[in-house]
């Protein structure tokens, strides 16, 4: 991935409201071909023949979507529990805003009343700053904003796998975590 010009203005940005991770949530099964390749968006996992389990809609902006990958600032609290999968939240890390392709979406990128077009205008520092509530910290205006990501999301930047409980994950993947194969693995309940 290509860094964008005001690079260091997104570093600064990330330093200054102390953002860990952005979120992204999927069913566990999704994991090996994460753990490959990276998160991929629909499109690409096509391309690839891959298989994957419960993707979340962009509701009318399914077709228009299919190039993006959806991460949130925040826990998605009150969308996830709708699912029947078993989750995983990709904890990735929050410099990814300074590569090109990234996009930042004020709301919810499924709604109506926010189009593709508006959101891909979105690109700047100043656009992901004026998603949060104040100069400092991590609360956003709204408690679905989200970082839009064209095309894939390399596994360098991952940083953790979180889970609600350990049963989820194969004992194989948690070795892997162990001896620093894969990212590491977080237990974590009430980010689900």
């Amino acid at each position: 991935m290509k860094v964008k010009s005001d690079y260091q203005g997104f570093q600064d940005l990330v330093n200054r409201r102390h953002l860990r991770y952005f979120y992204h949530y999927t069913p566990i099964q999704n994991l090996p071909s994460i753990l490959k390749y990276g998160l991929l968006s629909r499109q690409l996992m096509k391309a690839k023949h891959i298989k994957y389990f419960g993707c979340h809609g962009w509701g009318v902006k399914w077709k228009e979507m299919d190039e993006y990958i959806c991460l949130g600032i925040a826990p998605p609290r009150g969308m996830i529990r709708q699912d029947e999968h078993d989750l995983v939240a990709i904890a990735v890390d929050p410099i990814l805003c300074g590569y090109e392709g990234v996009y930042f979406s004020p709301l919810n990128s499924a709604r109506k009343n926010i189009l593709l077009e508006e959101i891909l205008a979105r690109f700047s520092v100043g656009a992901l700053e004026s998603l949060f509530c104040s100069s400092y910290g991590d609360k956003t205006h709204s408690l679905y904003a989200e970082i839009i990501v064209k095309d894939q999301i390399p596994k360098s930047l991952i940083k953790a796998i979180i889970t609600p409980h350990s049963r989820l994950i194969p004992f194989a993947l948690q070795w892997q975590s162990w001896v620093s194969i894969a990212p590491p693995i977080l237990i974590k309940p009430d980010l689900f």
